[in-house]
C-alpha cells in the first residue's frame, strides 16, 4: 500500500472541508477499528476486496475511502443529504462500526475524568472549581467562583454529562435544571463530549443553549481540546440570598484552586476561534490522518494496569462465578479466601446499587450490584472515584451487551468463557487495564 494513494484520496475528500473546527475525527475511527469490523463494513456496502487486500488494514481503509468518495460524487441524492463525502463517510462509520477497540472513542468513561479536565481549564482562567455532589434541588455537578480581593466577580453553575450517561429522555430535565440554576449563579454552563453532542444533535443543542443563555463546552479526549461552542448571557434572576446559601454548603476545599503561576491544563483552548459555532462541523480528517492509517495501532498505557489484579463477575442470586479475569500473578488461594470473607460484605450491599469499597490483606476491593450480577474488582491500591465510576459503567454495559449470554447461563449453567473475544475488550477499554 503506497502512502501516496491514501494521501491522494484524503486530500480529495478534504477539499471542501475547510472549516476551522470539527469534533469527530474520521481517521481515528478507522484507525481504531479492527480488521474484522472493517471487513464487515465492506461486505455490507458491497466493497470488493482482492485476496491480497483482506489482511492489510491500510488497503481496506483505502478501498473504503475510495468507495465513499466515488459514491458521493456520483449520486445527487447523497450530495443533497450530506455536506461533503467526509460527512457521508463519518455518518455511516458511526452507524456500522462498533469501534470495539475503544468503547468510548470521543467520550469519557467516568464523569469525574471529564469534570477534572474541565476543572483544569477553569483553574487556568483564575477560577475556583467546586465539585457538587447530591444536589437534589439544582442537580449541578460543579460550581465555579471567581473572586477579586475577596469579592465575587462571577459565579457559575455547571452541569456535566458524558456521552454515555446523556440520555435523550433525560435531556429535558437537564434543561430545566439549567434554567432553575439562574437563581444561584450569574452564569450557567453545560459541558459534554463529542458523543454527547451527537446524541442530542448539535443543531438542537445549540438552539437550546442559546434559548437558555447557557455557555456550551465540548471536551474532546481525542484531540485534547476544550471547545467553547456557545457563549452564554448573564442571569437576570439571580437571588443573592439563595446564591450565598448555596455557596455556604459547598465543600470547604475546591476541586481546583485558581492557577496563577503554572498552567495545569493539558487540553488546548483557542480563544480566538471560541464561541463561533458556525465554523464547527461534525467530521474531518486530522493532520496526522495518513500517518495514523499507515501504521499499526500504538499501545497507550492503560490508566489502572499497574494496580489491577482481578475482576470477578458473580450471579446476583446464587453467588456462582459467571466470569473472572485476572493478572497472572494473582494467588488463587488468596482470591478464594477473599470471596469467603467478602460474602457478608456483598450481602450487606444487596438491594442497593451503591458502589462499596473495603481493604482486605493489603488489597482494595470494589463491589457493585447490577440487575443480574455482582461485579467485584481487586486492586493493589485504591483506584479512586474514577475507577469506581468506570466499574459502574462496565457493569451496565456487561448486562446490556451480554444479556442473551447471561440468560443462557441462568438456564443451563453454561460458562460464558467462550465469548472472551467480546468480554476482554470491554473490560480493557472500560476499566483502562
Amino acid at each position: 500500500m503506497e502512502e501516496a494513494q491514501l494521501l491522494d484520496i484524503v486530500n480529495k475528500m478534504s477539499a471542501k472541508n475547510s472549516f476551522r473546527y470539527h469534533y469527530i475525527s474520521v481517521d481515528e475511527i478507522l484507525f481504531r477499528s479492527r480488521i474484522e469490523d472493517l471487513l464487515q463494513l465492506c461486505q455490507k456496502k458491497g466493497i470488493i476486496l482482492a485476496t491480497d487486500e483482506i489482511k492489510e488494514k491500510q488497503k481496506i481503509i483505502y478501498k473504503i475511502l475510495h468507495f465513499y468518495y466515488n459514491q458521493y460524487q456520483s449520486e445527487k441524492a447523497i450530495q443533497s443529504s450530506y455536506l461533503d463525502s467526509i460527512h457521508y463517510l463519518g455518518d455511516d462509520l458511526l452507524k456500522l462500526l462498533p469501534v470495539t477497540s475503544n468503547e468510548f472513542l470521543f467520550d469519557f468513561v467516568s464523569k469525574t475524568e471529564l469534570i477534572n479536565v474541565f476543572a483544569d481549564y477553569c483553574a487556568d482562567l483564575g477560577i475556583n472549581v467546586y465539585r457538587v455532589l447530591n444536589d437534589e434541588i439544582y442537580n449541578l455537578d460543579a460550581y465555579l467562583i471567581k473572586k477579586t480581593k475577596g469579592v465575587f466577580v462571577t459565579t457559575e453553575s455547571v452541569i456535566v454529562r458524558t456521552g454515555f450517561e446523556l440520555k435523550v429522555e433525560d435531556y429535558e430535565k437537564i434543561l430545566s435544571s439549567l434554567a432553575r440554576s439562574t437563581l444561584i449563579s450569574e452564569w450557567k454552563l453545560f459541558v459534554t463530549t463529542p458523543i454527547g453532542a451527537l446524541i442530542i444533535g448539535m443543531d438542537k443543542l445549540l438552539a437550546d443553549m442559546k434559548r437558555l443563555h447557557t455557555w456550551l463546552y465540548i471536551v474532546d479526549p481525542v484531540q485534547k481540546r476544550v471547545f467553547g461552542v456557545e457563549k452564554g448571557k448573564t442571569s437576570k434572576n439571580e437571588d443573592s440570598n439563595l446564591r450565598d446559601e448555596y455557596i455556604t454548603n459547598l465543600p470547604s476545599t475546591p476541586l481546583r484552586t485558581a492557577s496563577q503561576v503554572v498552567k495545569i491544563s493539558k487540553y488546548a483552548f483557542e480563544e480566538k476561534y471560541a464561541y463561533k459555532h458556525k465554523i464547527y462541523r461534525k467530521f474531518f480528517f486530522s493532520d496526522q490522518a495518513v500517518s495514523k492509517m499507515m501504521e499499526h495501532s500504538k499501545l497507550i498505557k492503560p490508566m489502572f494496569i499497574d494496580i489491577f489484579r482481578s475482576l470477578i463477575i458473580l450471579d446476583k442470586k446464587s453467588g456462582l462465578t459467571i466470569y473472572s479475569y485476572k493478572q497472572k500473578d494473582v494467588d488463587e488461594q488468596m482470591v478464594g479466601g477473599f470471596l469467603s470473607a467478602f460474602d457478608s460484605f456483598v450481602s450487606s450491599v444487596s438491594g442497593s446499587t451503591k458502589l462499596e469499597e473495603i481493604n482486605y490483606q493489603g488489597f482494595t476491593i470494589n463491589a457493585i450490584l447490577g440487575k443480574k450480577i455482582k461485579v467485584i474488582s481487586i486492586l493493589s491500591k485504591s483506584g479512586g472515584q474514577i475507577f469506581k465510576e468506570r466499574l459502574a459503567v462496565f457493569t451496565k454495559l456487561f448486562e446490556q451487551k451480554l444479556n442473551e449470554e447471561l440468560d443462557l447461563f441462568y438456564e443451563t449453567g453454561q460458562s460464558i468463557a467462550s465469548i472472551d473475544h467480546l468480554i476482554v475488550p470491554l473490560i480493557k477499554s472500560t476499566l483502562s487495564i
